[in-house]
C-alpha cells in the first residue's frame, strides 16, 4: 500500500472519528481490520480486499458491519482511483503488464520469453500460496508427526533441498525419495506396508483382511496373500544338527518337515513323504552333521543316500511308542488275565467267565448286536484261512479292525460297554434291599423314606434303582471294571514310583497271576533304565531277549530295531531327538486350521517359516537345544 492510500484511510477515519456521532467498540474494530487488510497484514482470511473478510477480521456480522458507518467510509476509499490495493492485488496488476510484454517480445526475444514464463509461472505460485493460512499448515503438520509418533516410528524433520538448479531443463515437477517414508512405485508407506505383511503372516487372507479393516486400511484376502507370498524368506543355513519328520497335510497325502534341531527354527516343508526328495535337498545343501529321524525307512534311505557321512539318530519318543503298541499287542492277547487285576470278590466276573451262556443285561443293546454280528462275520472269513488283509478288503474295515475281532475269543471281548457312573443313591442301595424284602414296593414310599435319611437325589431315580427288583433281578450295584488292553499297557510301561496307591495293587496281582505280562514288565523297565542312564551298552543283549522272550510283538520289534541298531543306539546316548519337529509339527496344523484347511504347499511354507521368526523375533534370543 503506498503513502496515498494510507494518508487517505487516515483522514477518512479522521473525519468519522471527529465526527458528531460517537464511535462504538465495533466501529473502531471495523477500522483496524480494515487497515491491517490494506497492509497486507491479515490473520485469519486469505488477504482479499472483501466485505466477507473485512467482518472476518473484525469478528463481526455482516448486518452489524452494514449498520456501522464504517461501512461508507470504507467504500469511499475503495473507490477513490489513487487507491492502491495490497500485495496480492499489485501482483494480479503486474503479471496482466508481464503477459503485454511477453506477447510483444515472444517473436524476436524468445530467451527472454522463457525467461519471463519461469517468472509468470513463479508469480502464479506465490498468489496461490499466500491465500493459503499458515495456522492451518502448521495444524496439518502436527497431525502427521502426531500420526507418525503413535504408530511407533521416530520422526525425524527433514530439510529438503531444491531439486534442480539447472534452469535450463524444462522439467518443473520432481519427486524426490524420503528415505524411510516413502518408496519408489509403492502406494503404501513402508510402516504400513510392514503392517500388511504381518498381519497377514500372522493371521493370513481372510483373518488380515478383517484386522486391517479394523485398522482403518481396506485390502481383500486375495492383496493381502500376494503381500504375504511377496516377503522374502530369510536364507537358509544348512544346520548341523537336521530334523527330519512327517505330518499329515489333507486326506491320505502326507508331508515332510525339516527343522534345524539347533536353533529349533524350520527350514522347508514339501508334499509328499519319498527318500528321494529327501536326499536332493540334502545334496545341494551339503554340511549335515546328524539326522534325527523316526523308525521309517524312507527316511533312513533318503538320508543315507543325500548325506551317507551324517550320523542317524532314531528318535526316542518313537522308539518308546513303538515298544508300547507291541505291549498293548499282548496286553489284548492276554485278554483274559486282565480281570484278574481287580480284588479277589470282582475277578470272577460272571459276565465275562460264562461268555454266551449267561448273557448278560446289556446283550440286547444295539452296540452288542453290532458287535456280536461283526464278530460272528471276521470269524467265518479268518477261521478259513484269509488273511487279515483280505478280509478288511471284503469287508470294508481297517485291517487293525479286522485284526482286533479276529484275535478276541468271544464277542464280548469287543463291545464297547460304558462303565455304570458313580451314583448318589449307591450308599442307599442297601437300605432298598432291606425295605424291599420287608415288602415295600412303592417307589415314592420309599424316595420320602431316603430323603428322611439324606438323600438328596430325584425320585426318577429311585423308581430305576428298584426297576431291576420288579422283575426278579437283583440290584445293579456299582461293581469295578477289569482294565482294558490299552489300560493295562500304560500300567506295564509307567514306572513303579509315578502309580498310585490303588493302581499298584492292580499292577501287582496282574502281574503275579500272568507270567507273560510279567516278563514283558521286566523288559520294558530294562529298556526304560537304558533311555534313563543314555547307556545303549546292554542293547545288543537286551534286543537276544526280545527275541527268545516267546512274544510275537516283541520278537518282530527286535527284527526291526536290529535293522537300525546303530541309530537306535545314537538315539539312546545322545541328547538330540526330534521333539522339535513334534512341537513343529503342532505349529503347522495350526496355521492349517486357521487357514480353513485350503492352503497349498507354498503359502504353508512361507507362513510356517515367517512366523517362526517372527515370534522368535518378538520373544527374545534364541532357545538352547534341550539336552
Amino acid at each position: 500500500m503506498n503513502e496515498e492510500t494510507a494518508l487517505r484511510i487516515r483522514q477518512t477515519f479522521g473525519r468519522l472519528r471527529h465526527g458528531g456521532r460517537p464511535l462504538t467498540d465495533i466501529d473502531q474494530t471495523l477500522m483496524d481490520a480494515f487497515e491491517r487488510l490494506m497492509h497486507g497484514l491479515s490473520e485469519t482470511t486469505d488477504g482479499k480486499i472483501t466485505i466477507v473478510n473485512v467482518c472476518a477480521e473484525a469478528g463481526v456480522s455482516r448486518a452489524s458491519y452494514y449498520r456501522s458507518p464504517v461501512a461508507q467510509a470504507v467504500k469511499e476509499i475503495l473507490e477513490a482511483p489513487q487507491t492502491r490495493r495490497p500485495e496480492p492485488e499489485e501482483l494480479r496488476a503486474e503479471v496482466s503488464l508481464l503477459k503485454k510484454a511477453e506477447r510483444e517480445l515472444r517473436r524476436e526475444h524468445a530467451c527472454e520469453v522463457r525467461e519471463l514464463k519461469d517468472t509468470l509461472a513463479a508469480y502464479a505460485n506465490q498468489i496461490q500460496v499466500l491465500p493459503l493460512r499458515n495456522a492451518e499448515m502448521e495444524a496439518q503438520t502436527a497431525r502427521l508427526l502426531e500420526r507418525l509418533r503413535i504408530a511407533g516410528e521416530n520422526v525425524a524433520v527433514l530439510s529438503v533441498p531444491s531439486p534442480r538448479e539447472n534452469s535450463a531443463c524444462p522439467k518443473v515437477t520432481f519427486a524426490e525419495q524420503v528415505p524411510g517414508l516413502t518408496v519408489r512405485y509403492q502406494r503404501r508407506t513402508p510402516l504400513l506396508q510392514h503392517l500388511v505383511e504381518a498381519v497377514g503372516v500372522v493371521l493370513a487372507g481372510r483373518g488380515g483382511a478383517r484386522m486391517l479393516h479394523i485398522l482403518n486400511t481396506r485390502l481383500s484376502r486375495c492383496t493381502v496373500l500376494a503381500q504375504l507370498m511377496r516377503v522374502p524368506l530369510p536364507p537358509l543355513v544348512t544346520p548341523r544338527v537336521l530334523g527330519v519328520d512327517d505330518f499329515a497335510l489333507y486326506g491320505d497325502t502326507y508331508g515332510t518337515l525339516l527343522v534345524d534341531a539347533e536353533t529349533r527354527l524350520p527350514l522347508t516343508l514339501w508334499e509328499g513323504r519319498d527318500a528321494e526328495q529327501l536326499s536332493r535337498w540334502l545334496r545341494r545343501h551339503p554340511g549335515v552333521e546328524i539326522a534325527c529321524r523316526d523308525g521309517s525307512l524312507t527316511y533312513r534311505q533318503g538320508i543315507a543316500d543325500g548325506a551317507p557321512e551324517a550320523v542317524q539318530v532314531s528318535d526316542r519318543f518313537h522308539l518308546w511308542q513303538g515298544l508300547s503298541r507291541r505291549v498293548q499287542e499282548i496286553a489284548a492277547l492276554h485278554r483274559g488275565c486282565l480281570p484278574e487285576a481287580l480284588p479277589g470278590s470282582e475277578a470272577a466276573d460272571p459276565e465275562l467267565a460264562n461268555g454266551a451262556a449267561a448273557e448278560p443285561e446289556w446283550a440286547d443293546t444295539t452296540a452288542a448286536r453290532h458287535s456280536r454280528r461283526l464278530f460272528e462275520t471276521v470269524h467265518a472269513l479268518t477261521d478259513t484261512g484269509r488273511s487279515y488283509s483280505s478280509a478288511a478288503r471284503e469287508l470294508g474295515l481297517d485291517r487293525r479292525t479286522v485284526r482286533k475281532y479276529a484275535r478276541a475269543r468271544t464277542w464280548h471281548e469287543v463291545v464297547r460297554r460304558p462303565p455304570r457312573r458313580p451314583s448318589t443313591l449307591d450308599p442307599y442301595l442297601d437300605y432298598l434291599q432291606q425295605r424291599w424284602d420287608e415288602g415295600e414296593h412303592s417307589a415314592k414310599i420309599l424316595h420320602q423314606e431316603l430323603l428322611a435319611k439324606g438323600y438328596l437325589g430325584h425320585y426318577q431315580r429311585v423308581k430305576m434303582a428298584v426297576a431291576p427288583l420288579r422283575r426278579g433281578l437283583p440290584l445293579d450295584e456299582p461293581r469295578e471294571r477289569p482294565p482294558s488292553p490299552r489300560e493295562a499297557a500304560r500300567w506295564i510301561i509307567t514306572a513303579h514310583s509315578r502309580h498310585g496307591p490303588h493302581t499298584a495293587q492292580r499292577v501287582q496281582r496282574l502281574l503275579e497271576h500272568c507270567p507273560e505280562l510279567r516278563r514283558t514288565h521286566d523288559l520294558v523297565r530294562q529298556f526304560a533304565a537304558m533311555l534313563d542312564a543314555r547307556d545303549a551298552a546292554p542293547l545288543p543283549h537286551w534286543l537276544d531277549k526280545l527275541s527268545v522272550s516267546g512274544l510275537a510283538p516283541l520278537a518282530g520289534i527286535a527284527t526291526a530295531l536290529r535293522e537300525d541298531q546303530q541309530a537306535v543306539t545314537q538315539g539312546i546316548i545322545t541328547p538330540y531327538n526330534s521333539g522339535v519337529n513334534e512341537g513343529r509339527i503342532t505349529d503347522v496344523k495350526l496355521q492349517k486350521r486357521i487357514m480353513g484347511g485350503r492352503a497349498g504347499v507354498p503359502l504353508l511354507r512361507h507362513r510356517v517359516i515367517l512366523i517362526a521368526h517372527i515370534r522368535r523375533r518378538y520373544a527374545g534370543g534364541p532357545t538352547a537345544a534341550s539336552r
